[in-house]
């Protein structure tokens, strides 16, 4: 008699479960709101922000993390699944943390502190 891993991925699908995705959100979200809790105790004791700013900054953390997290669970089982896959997420992942660090040039909008065009004279 054969037994199977919990890890063998060739018995499951390419895409993990939603409840797989739903328990590595809620583990994303844990952490992230922890994390983020501890740092804004330390800023409103020091007078750096309100309690309710801190508030809204743990809470958009945990948002954060909680997406953060279902998406690295259905990259990780993709990547598992399919290798190749696997390489290209890394690779997008990786332009898309190189693109959000970039410098942003200044739109012409903002530049010229008008949508539409003014005309002098």
């Amino acid at each position: 008699m054969a037994t199977t891993s919990s890890t063998d991925v060739s018995d499951t699908g390419t895409l993990p479960t939603t409840d797989e995705v739903i328990r590595a959100g809620i583990n994303g979200a844990a952490i992230a709101a922890a994390w983020t809790a501890a740092s804004e105790v330390m800023r409103v004791r020091n007078g750096e922000c309100t309690t309710q700013e801190a508030l809204q900054t743990t809470v958009n953390s945990a948002v954060i993390g909680a997406g953060a997290g279902a998406v690295a669970s259905a990259a990780s089982h993709v990547a598992r699944a399919m290798p190749i896959w696997g390489l290209a997420l890394v690779v997008l992942g990786a332009g898309a943390v190189y693109l959000s660090g970039k410098p942003r040039a200044p739109s012409a909008v903002a530049a010229s502190g008008s949508a539409t065009p003014r005309e002098e004279g």
